[in-house]
């Protein structure tokens, strides 16, 4: 599988983004080890009807790492919800692996910037 690298959003508060679309947001969150690109057809598929923000994870791809030795599932939901706080929330969260369980810490943590979560 070959794969493109998808333009960013200067890192803001350490995250990059890559945005397409238009609509309701969609925040997309990757996996360990992964980046945004990950989500490789999905993004143009839903970028059709809504704002999709895929994240790369901090520490991965051009995100800027967590300040701690030891970062937790805490630390990554925390740093991805003070991004979603720079978008439209309530956004729609969608996640794989790591990214699935910062996506439902996300939801229980802070409701109020989540509108559903997959």
């Amino acid at each position: 599988m070959i794969w493109t690298t998808l333009p960013r959003s200067e890192p803001d508060g350490g995250l990059s983004c890559h945005v397409a679309g238009r609509g309701a947001p969609v925040v997309l969150l990757h996996g360990v080890g992964l980046r945004a690109e990950a989500w490789g057809a999905t993004v143009p598929a839903l970028a059709r009807n809504y704002r999709v923000h895929a994240f790369d994870l901090p520490g991965h791809g051009q995100s800027a790492a967590l300040d701690t030795q030891s970062p937790d599932l805490i630390a990554f939901t925390d740093r991805i919800a003070a991004g979603i706080a720079r978008i439209a929330a309530p956004v729609r969260l969608a996640g794989h692996s790591m990214g699935a369980m910062i996506a439902l810490d996300l939801a229980v943590r802070y409701p109020e910037l989540c509108a559903g979560v997959a």
